[in-house]
């Protein structure tokens, strides 16, 4: 009996396929597309004008000081590492955009450039360089001074879509690839008033160099999430607050060296095989908009803050022959201006 029962159910289940040949196929759309013209294809071009402001843990690695003073009878030294601050700074961010009709998908491919730079010095008490040649050859200086400079070149591809989830709040989903460069060079200059020898400090009298490079490349997948609430409107304006999250695991490579050089004359070398390792991005931006809708154009501006995260960036060996891991942030404010036709 149990045979026959489940011979019926199958022969059940086959005819009623075989009279609705359609049943697992999508019937319409379930989230309509935020795209003005529905079923057509469209372009779009955007250029974003960034004023950021870098931030590196571990920064104040290149010296330590030391000082001391006298309070009555006591003597009292201070050790001090005084952190390197960099400057805000200007760069852009350039996009293309092509709209599909299938899905009503789009596809969108960015360039972003960022320079920055950091300056500091260094006077009086017992300074110690901290990188690792300048370390090893025992000067010591009663003066330095180091220029820092970061260099940020990245290209992101993603495919996305952007549909309503209510009358007024939409997403854009989307996965896709990032890759690019972030170089460090890092110049120091030290006046040296002494020098060890066998153990015995010597006094001289020389300006010695040291020169840093800590440069990565990577690439990876991508991927994240646009949001944006309307929140005021007429027939042909309105203004919404926008929020992106998005996070790229790369496959990296990190590229160290270490030259110190004095006119004694020496050279100290520090070559590090290069490294090859994941590198983590988590990106956050958050803002006001505006949207203007006009013969079949849509014009947009945004204002927001944006923050990057870059996980162990910074990884120049230091006198303890090991590599930094130190934090990368980049943060500060963005202005868009987006043509959709």
């Amino acid at each position: 009996m149990s045979v026959s029962v489940f011979r019926a159910f199958f022969l059940s289940l086959s005819f009623s396929l075989l009279a609705d040949p359609l049943s697992f196929e999508p019937r319409g759309v379930a989230n309509l597309s935020t795209r003005l013209e529905e079923d057509s294809a469209s372009f779009d071009v955007s250029g974003e004008f960034l004023i950021w402001f870098a931030s590196e843990e571990l920064s104040s690695a290149w010296f330590s000081q030391i000082t001391t003073r006298i309070e009555g009878f006591n003597v009292i030294d201070t050790f001090s590492a005084p952190s390197l601050s960099f400057d805000w700074d200007v760069g852009f961010r350039v996009g293309l955009g092509y709209g599909m009709k299938y899905d009503e998908w789009d596809t969108q491919l960015s360039w972003a450039r960022f320079n920055t730079s950091a300056q500091n010095e260094v006077s009086g008490g017992v300074i110690l360089p901290e990188f690792f040649g300048a370390f090893l050859h025992g000067d010591g200086p009663d003066f330095g001074k180091i220029d820092w400079s970061l260099f940020y070149n990245m290209i992101d591809w993603d495919l996305g879509r952007s549909y309503w989830v209510s009358d007024h709040l939409s997403f854009r989903p989307f996965f896709g690839l990032q890759g690019g460069s972030i170089h460090q060079t890092i110049d120091s200059q030290w006046h040296v008033v002494s020098q060890s020898v066998n153990g015995v400090s010597i006094p001289v009298n020389y300006i010695a160099h040291e020169n840093l490079h800590n440069n990565f490349w990577g690439i990876g997948p991508l991927g994240g999430i646009n949001t944006k609430w309307i929140w005021g409107h007429t027939s042909a304006y309105r203004f919404h607050l926008f929020g992106d999250l998005s996070s790229a695991w790369m496959w990296g490579v990190w590229a160290c060296d270490d030259v110190y050089t004095n006119p004694t004359p020496a050279t100290i070398s520090t070559n590090m095989p290069d490294s090859t390792l994941g590198a983590l991005m988590l990106r956050g931006i958050m803002g006001l908009g505006w949207d203007a809708a006009i013969n079949k154009i849509n014009f947009s501006l945004q204002l927001g803050f944006e923050t990057q995260f870059w996980l162990n960036q910074l990884r120049i060996p230091t006198f303890q022959q090991l590599r930094l891991h130190g934090d990368l942030t980049l943060q500060g404010g963005t202005f868009k201006a987006r043509l959709d036709y």
